[in-house]
C-alpha cells in the first residue's frame, strides 16, 4: 500500500511483486474529476490490480475502469471524484494478479432458460415487419 499526495512522487518508481516481477509507475494524475493511475511491465500476462482507498466520495460513488494492454500497459481509473478527494491524499493498493486467480474460484454459470424460435431469451420474439419501399 502506497500513500499518495502533492509531495509523493510515484512516477517512475519501479516495485517488484511476485517473487521479483518488476512493475513502474509511470504516473498518477488527477484528470478533470479522475484519478488516472498508468503502470507498465514487461509484456505478457497482467501483474497487478490496483485499488484506490481514502477517497471520500465512497466506495459506491467512486467508479472504476481497469484497462489492460497486450505491451504491458495498465491503466486505472477511478472517479468522478469530489472536490475534497481532489486535495486530499489517498493510498494505492497494488494486489498480485497470480494471487488473485490462485484465490478464484469458477462460478457455473447456467441460466434457466430453453430458447426457442418464438422465444429467445425467455421473451417473446417478434415477427419480422414487412416495411413498404
Amino acid at each position: 500500500m502506497l500513500s499518495y499526495d502533492d509531495d509523493a512522487r510515484l512516477d517512475g518508481k519501479t516495485f517488484t511483486i511476485d517473487n521479483g516481477k518488476e512493475f513502474k509507475i509511470d504516473s498518477v494524475k488527477v484528470e478533470r474529476d479522475y484519478l488516472r493511475v498508468q503502470v507498465t511491465h514487461r509484456p505478457g500476462a497482467p501483474l497487478v490490480f490496483l485499488r484506490a482507498t481514502n477517497l471520500k466520495g465512497g466506495a459506491l460513488n467512486v467508479k472504476e475502469e481497469h484497462r489492460y494492454y497486450d505491451k504491458g500497459l495498465y491503466t486505472a481509473t477511478f472517479g468522478p471524484l469530489n472536490a475534497g478527494d481532489r486535495k486530499l491524499a489517498f493510498s494505492l493498493a497494488f494486489h498480485s494478479m497470480a494471487a488473485i486467480k490462485d484465490g478464484a474460484t469458477n462460478v457455473p454459470l447456467r441460466p434457466n432458460i430453453t430458447p426457442t424460435i418464438n422465444e429467445l431469451f425467455g421473451q417473446k420474439t417478434p415477427a419480422p415487419e414487412v416495411r413498404d419501399k
